[in-house]
């Protein structure tokens, strides 16, 4: 039965908006559409995944929008196009309206994807630099946008590259095919195996379609690791750390290895990414390839403590003998070894890994 948020195919009408090219999903299509006067995308389920959707669960998901503060419909609105409406036609729900994302996130007359953001490996030194440091500040908010849900009890679920629409200098992200979120308040609108993980995804991240924190982390260090690299990974082993190391240091490349392997315990997973994406939203951390000069300051950076893999435990896609070699994050500036007194040496005397901070 439809729910209070629920409106006819017949009540929407052609756009008189400028068109757009928006790509079509594996379940659905998506199309400009008015309703009352206003511009939505109207995303409808294929016809073959139709008998599969729950609309008692896209009800809760559109309502749960609403209970929320006012403050925090306005950062939902700000970094998620969070569906608005059912829509249903004589054979039953046809799939919802959602508000077009803000200009700022189109590229002329398409969305700008995460993937879309300039190459670090293309053009002279600075420019490789600056085009990291876009790319890293997309990232930062795109952790902060992740957390900010986590915080509120809903796991991301489907997180890739195409689900992420970007400003031209990162500095602002936009989370598209939300009805593909889950967690403590709906179960999943079209659960899987109609809505999984991509192939190359699910080939290295255990579990990736069973959502929690650990597998949007773990989505999350894929899409980076992806990105920064420039191919999807279907295996990642020390010449992956090596290429990272390169573009962002040591320890956060080996941190986004072990993050999307999920052997760093959530709770450290989930400080580590509030700190490397609070730094990368300040654009804070700078590329040496090419012998470029770099005068902004390097973050600081505090690896999780203690013991990272559990007892027993065998690291499934990376080399132990990689942790046999010390770790050392990036230098402090001087005011902030001033402030903290020195540095501190941890050793993780069961691994062999020594955290500089």
């Amino acid at each position: 039965m439809p729910g209070p948020a629920a409106v006819s195919v017949t009540a929407l009408r052609p756009s008189a908006a400028q068109p757009l090219l928006l790509p079509e999903g594996g379940t659905a299509t998506v199309a400009q559409v008015e309703y009352e006067g206003r511009p939505y995308l109207f995303k409808r389920y294929h016809d073959e995944h139709r008998s599969a959707v729950r609309p008692g669960e896209l009800d809760r998901l559109i309502a749960w929008q609403t209970r929320g503060s006012r403050a925090d419909q306005q950062v939902m609105n700000a970094i998620a196009a969070w569906p608005r409406y059912a829509v249903w036609d004589r054979d039953g729900l046809a799939g919802m309206l959602i508000r077009p994302a803000p200009g700022a996130y189109f590229h002329r007359d398409r969305p700008r994807a995460l993937d879309m953001l300039p190459d670090p490996g293309d053009g002279r030194p600075g420019e490789r630099r600056d085009a990291l440091a876009i790319r890293l500040n997309a990232f930062g908010h795109l952790v902060a946008a992740i957390t900010w849900f986590h915080d509120r009890g809903v796991m991301i679920n489907d997180l890739h590259a195409h689900n992420v629409l970007v400003s031209r200098f990162g500095d602002g992200v936009h989370l598209v095919d939300c009805d593909s979120m889950t967690g403590l308040h709906w179960r999943p609108v079209l659960p899987p195996p109609r809505n999984v993980a991509p192939d190359a995804m699910r080939a290295v991240i255990p579990g990736v379609d069973d959502p929690s924190q650990a597998t949007d982390f773990a989505r999350l260090a894929y899409v980076i690791i992806s990105l920064l690299a420039g191919d999807e990974m279907e295996e990642i082993g020390e010449p992956t750390v090596e290429q990272l190391a390169g573009m962002i240091g040591d320890p956060m490349a080996r941190f986004l290895c072990k993050a999307l392997a999920m052997v760093v315990p959530v709770d450290d997973a989930d400080r580590v990414w509030r700190v490397l994406g609070r730094s990368w939203r300040e654009v804070a951390v700078w590329a040496t390839a090419g012998g470029a000069e770099v005068t902004e300051p390097e973050p600081l950076w505090e690896p999780p403590l203690g013991t990272l893999l559990p007892p027993g435990f065998t690291f499934p896609r990376l080399d132990l003998s990689m942790l046999e070699r010390p770790l050392v994050v990036p230098p402090q500036s001087v005011l902030e070894r001033k402030r903290s007194g020195g540095v501190r040496a941890f050793l993780n005397r069961r691994f062999g890994v020594r955290w500089t901070i």
